[in-house]
């Protein structure tokens, strides 16, 4: 299975999430926004033949972006719940009995980002993520197997553009706040090969690469 993103071509991924309510003295208001993605793009090959080989190729000349964003707003006497997450940006995983290759060669932009914001009179919750809730993974993710006792797996990533992954939480109330901003994995590669045969995992970077978490909390009044 192959994929190409040709120079000045953009594929976008994206989850948005808001969430608002007025609130009213005496009631207690709640907003709750949840923006997901689970993968980005999933690649998946496999090859069961005795000589079987499975291969996951993407080549990126363009951009690709893949985000979540939530915002939740709670007015007079209310409480917000933010939630952002992306569980994979861009997955592969190739299973052949003699040969299983994953490979992403990167020239041009990813983004894989995740952004949280809650506002609200009381309590404000603010939570994002990368990889790290409902699935294993992270920004980048390969997985290639090689099931025959001289097969053969390899993983590899080659870099010579921008690979931007971030997550940013920001939580603002005027009591109890929390915010919190996780990078499970920029890049996470498992690679397994037979028992004579080679297991491979490579990466290598040539651009830039920045990953970031970001979580800030302002409370008041009663709050903590």
């Amino acid at each position: 299975v192959s994929l190409t993103n040709a120079a000045g071509a953009t594929i976008a991924v994206g989850a948005t999430a808001n969430a608002s309510v007025a609130g009213h003295v005496g009631t207690q208001a709640f907003a709750s926004a949840t923006a997901l993605v689970g993968y980005g793009i999933r690649q998946s090959a496999s090859a069961f033949a005795s000589t079987g080989t499975a291969n996951a190729t993407l080549v990126n000349n363009g951009t690709i972006n893949v985000g979540a964003s939530s915002n939740a707003f709670a007015g007079r006497e209310g409480n917000a719940f933010a939630s952002a997450d992306v569980g994979t940006g861009i997955g592969q995983s190739a299973r052949g009995s003699s040969l299983a290759t994953d490979s992403i060669t990167n020239a041009g932009t990813i983004n894989v980002l995740a952004h949280a914001s809650a506002s609200a009179d009381e309590d404000a919750t603010a939570i994002a993520g990368v990889g790290r809730t409902f699935f294993s993974g992270g920004a980048i993710s390969q997985v290639a197997t090689a099931f025959n006792s001289s097969g053969n797996a390899s993983a590899t990533v080659n870099n010579s553009g921008t690979i931007n992954v971030g997550a940013m939480a920001t939580a603002v109330g005027g009591e109890d706040v929390f915010a919190a901003a996780f990078v499970a994995d920029a890049v996470r590669q498992h690679v397994a090969g037979g028992v004579s045969g080679t297991a491979v995992a490579s990466l290598v970077n040539t651009g830039p690469m920045t990953v970031n978490a970001i979580a800030s909390a302002l409370g008041g009044g009663e709050g903590t």
